[in-house]
């Protein structure tokens, strides 16, 4: 009778198998890891990039409205007077409130990081007749923060600001020759990735281009300005664990040469004409306080892709040189 002998894998046999079938393991974890961790982080660039778009263009049409006056208030000469802000009083505006004569923009301290503006402008209309008797249809050119058309028989005060909801708009009604209200009683959420936000203002230097300045150097010299330079910081949930990189990390929101610090503008000279409305005015250029010009990621927004956004916009529909 034959015998048969059962052979098997021994134990080195084994130890050798598990050892190889680990380093393989590993290897796809490495692989299926690094797959997943640039996934989250192209997805995010690409959120980022998509949310930085729409914030950039909602911020810079809305402000660029800033002062508009439709040509038929023009010639009735419905300009910009002083008169108590419809938010009320509040420590953030440098003017506590109130609107100065003939100023249609107004920011916040750089106590609160200038995380707030607030504008007014009229709308616009068909009707440009200075009798009054034709069309008052709003003319789709001017909009308020919901992107619905205002008529030039209303004149609105808008508030950008940044908070725990994000960049969010909200506004009031100045005028309303129809008894219409424009008032919100919701802000609108423009985006709720918004973290922070920084503004300086700017006016023409005649000669020598734009100079830009933080709210509280402004003080009462509110209708000079002309310009406006934002930036504006988004953040991206990336899902992934990239703490360690980005730990202590800042962004930096403006070029540094960008502010005229500890002065205001001083309007000393004034060109004004329809087509240039520029202060001469000699300052020295130089840097504001770092955390006015830093964004230091927080430490529960490690994992966030962030990104900054920024803008100048020439408020070119300011009407002020009656």
């Amino acid at each position: 009778m034959r015998s048969f002998k059962t052979k098997g894998f021994g134990l080195i046999e084994l130890m050798i198998s598990i050892l190889v079938a680990s380093i393989i393991v590993a290897g796809l974890y490495k692989m299926l890891s690094s797959s997943w961790l640039n996934f989250g982080i192209s997805s995010a660039t690409a959120r980022s990039g998509k949310s930085a778009r729409q914030v950039d263009n909602y911020v810079n049409n809305l402000m660029f409205q800033a002062g508009f006056v439709n040509i038929k208030n023009v010639m009735q000469n419905r300009l910009y007077v002083k008169q108590q802000s419809k938010f009320g009083t509040d420590a953030a505006y440098y003017n506590d409130g109130d609107w100065i004569d003939g100023s249609f923009i107004l920011g916040g301290t750089e106590a609160n990081g200038n995380s707030k503006v607030k504008f007014r402008f009229y709308g616009s209309s068909l009707d440009d007749d200075l009798a009054g008797e034709t069309d008052k249809t709003a003319n789709g050119f001017i909009f308020d923060c919901r992107g619905q058309v205002v008529p030039n028989t209303v004149m609105l005060e808008v508030e950008l600001s940044v908070n725990d909801d994000g960049l969010v708009c909200n506004q009031k009604t100045l005028v309303s020759e129809d008894g219409s209200n424009w008032d919100l009683d919701d802000p609108v959420i423009v985006d709720s990735n918004v973290k922070a936000m920084r503004i300086l203002y700017g006016t023409t230097i005649y000669g020598r281009g734009g100079a830009f300045y933080p709210a509280s150097s402004v003080k009462t010299h509110w209708p000079y300005i002309n310009l406006v330079k934002y930036s504006i910081v988004t953040a991206q949930n990336t899902a992934q664990n990239i703490v360690k990189a980005q730990r202590g990390s800042t962004k930096t929101l403006f070029s540094a040469g960008d502010y005229v610090a500890n002065s205001s503008p001083c309007p000393t000279t004034e060109v004004q004409d329809r087509l240039v409305y520029a202060v001469v005015c000699d300052q020295t250029v130089g840097n504001v306080q770092a955390n006015f010009n830093s964004y230091q990621i927080p430490d529960d927004q490690l994992s966030y892709m962030h990104k900054v956004i920024s803008g100048t916009v020439s408020l070119v529909n300011s009407s002020n040189f009656n």
